[in-house]
């Protein structure tokens, strides 16, 4: 994507399939949330060096977490959307560093604590068009089947 390079290197890399599955999770509910998110990770699981399923596992539980949040939050607020997709990502990378930790690969580190911090704001940052826009095309055009029920 039109990422900067330079930006990637420094930790600033925005997680789109954590927004793929944020997007479902606001735009379809929990359960189309779960399945957008576990089907993201298991395409992407060949593609990582984390043990294959991580993927699946923590956008599934993002993509319910963020339907769950919804409900209870103006979720069509731009500011919310982004709330909520850097808080998925923080809690991502949160796991994941505990995962690193407990497996004895190492610990917290400053750096590795700034890189997801850094990548949380990126993937907040990167969700705000594609949400919006998502959440603008469902608001304009209607399903078809509240289309037929207006008739």
């Amino acid at each position: 994507l039109l990422w900067p390079a330079g930006w990637t290197d420094r930790g600033l890399r925005p997680d789109f399939l954590l927004v793929f599955a944020v997007g479902a999770g606001l735009l379809g509910g929990a359960r189309a949330g779960c399945v957008a998110g576990v089907a993201a990770g298991l395409l992407a699981a060949p593609l990582t060096l984390d043990p294959f399923g991580l993927d699946a596992a923590l956008l599934g539980l993002s993509g319910i977490a963020v339907a769950k949040a919804g409900v209870y939050l103006r979720a069509d607020h731009p500011s919310v959307t982004l709330g909520l997709s850097g808080s998925c990502a923080l809690g991502c990378g949160l796991l994941r560093l505990c995962l690193i930790a407990v497996s004895g690969d190492g610990g917290f580190s400053l750096g590795m604590i700034c890189s997801v911090l850094l990548g949380s704001a990126a993937t907040a940052l990167g969700s705000g068009v594609p949400l919006w826009s998502a959440q603008n095309t469902r608001a304009c055009c209607p399903s078809s089947s509240a289309a037929r029920s207006a008739w």
